[in-house]
């Protein structure tokens, strides 16, 4: 979806309104935008591309939720601090 005609040709679908459409390809392109210029800036760290890719997954913040609600996958709260901050860097 780049260029007006395609987006003048969206349509309501079942699952997805035009906004949603919309949205996820702008999400995307930015998403690719913000890699690059990762990319380009620590060519030598690839571990950061890694980690970007990783949270860019729609599921990569669902442990989350699951950890602290559901009592078959408590953790103590060292190791739940311990987890987060290993996701946010």
């Amino acid at each position: 979806m780049g260029d007006l005609g395609s987006i003048l040709n969206l349509q309501r679908t079942a699952n997805e309104s035009v906004q949603k459409q919309l949205s996820d390809s702008m999400r995307s392109k930015k998403m690719t935008e913000a890699e690059s210029r990762l990319v380009e800036s620590s060519p030598s760290t690839p571990q950061r591309v890694l980690w970007f890719r990783s949270i860019c997954n729609k599921e990569a913040g669902m442990w989350l939720e699951a950890i602290p609600y559901c009592p078959k996958f408590r953790i103590q709260s060292c190791e739940y601090r311990a987890a987060l901050r290993q996701r946010m860097f």
